[in-house]
């Protein structure tokens, strides 16, 4: 994994940095390693070291072509262009702030989601806007669902540009995942967002083939501005709710795909627990009066036996 901060030493290690992580995420500190930035920083670097990549540069060594507000300060290089950490309302750094906010940029501007990567989605804590496509078997978008994903990426990049933080883009590749959240099929093409606070979703019922950007804009703002009917949550009854929505997806994809090998899987073991339970059900039952009147009824013919021998 290798230390928690890794320094720079010029123009040129800095772009070896860029070119080694052109589709990642790494942070840059940048100035004298002292003071309280610094503190906060190295220390985040080493709690979230398995999650992000962390730098430090001084400002000697800084190029020309990065220009920063003041130094020292901390800067996100992601999506092939860099960003800045600024204190909320103008206040001193505290490790609150900037922990939320390597939190906030260490995710690209449109990412793929996976189960693998679900959590840090969630951790964000923003609206996860997730445009659902279906790649085919070349593992490449078709020529309408590309259109779609060129426009979803536009879209990403206006909301970036505008500084627009409640919103954290990423495509998915299947409708599996995002069905089991809204415990609904979804189709494909389509766009749901996902609250990660609350758990709760909105979807965009309109067909994406037919739409423009400013459908979509308009249907982002909406959700900004509180307009736009929320689904789903994250209560106990939406939870249990959630499970058996999952037992019931996974039995449809099965019998979907593999019917015959489906009903081997499940008939099977049906058949053997019912035979176990018609056995134990079914078996003739024997109370204790009617084990002694059969121990009674033994007794008596062996007496009967033993005195027609003798009478012989």
């Amino acid at each position: 994994m290798g230390p928690a901060l890794r320094k720079l030493d010029g123009e040129d290690a800095l772009e070896d940095a860029r070119e080694k992580h052109y589709e990642a995420v790494f942070f840059l500190y940048i100035g004298d390693i002292e003071g309280g930035l610094w503190e906060l920083y190295s220390e985040l670097a080493k709690k979230r070291i398995s999650q992000c990549y962390f730098y430090h540069i001084s400002a000697a060594n800084l190029p020309q072509s990065i220009l920063v507000e003041a130094i020292p300060t901390v800067l996100v290089f992601k999506d092939d262009n860099y960003y800045w950490y600024t204190a909320p309302s103008s206040e001193v750094p505290s490790k609150q702030s900037l922990d939320n906010w390597l939190m906030e940029e260490r995710l690209l501007l449109f990412p793929e989601l996976m189960n693998g990567n679900f959590h840090e989605f969630m951790a964000s804590r923003k609206n996860i806007v997730i445009l659902i496509v279906n790649k085919n078997i070349a593992n490449k978008l078709v020529k309408t669902e590309k259109k779609i994903f060129d426009m979803a990426t536009d879209v990403a990049v206006e909301y970036k540009k505008s500084d627009n933080a409640l919103f954290q883009f990423c495509w998915l590749d299947g409708s599996e995942l995002v069905n089991s959240i809204v415990m609904h099929f979804v189709n494909e093409p389509g766009l749901v967002v996902l609250n990660s606070t609350t758990y709760q979703y909105y979807e965009f019922e309109a067909d994406l083939t037919t739409v423009t950007a400013d459908n979509i804009k308009r249907f982002l703002s909406s959700i900004q501005n509180d307009t736009a009917v929320a689904y789903g949550g994250n209560s106990i009854f939406h939870r249990i709710r959630r499970m058996f929505f999952e037992i019931y997806s996974t039995l449809h994809q099965m019998f979907s795909h593999q019917p015959l090998v489906s009903c081997i899987l499940l008939g099977l073991p049906t058949m053997i627990l019912t035979f176990i339970c018609y056995n134990i059900c079914c078996a003739e039952v024997y109370d204790e009066e009617q084990e002694r009147e059969m121990a009674e009824e033994q007794e008596r013919r062996e007496d009967i036996h033993e005195n027609h021998e003798k009478l012989e």
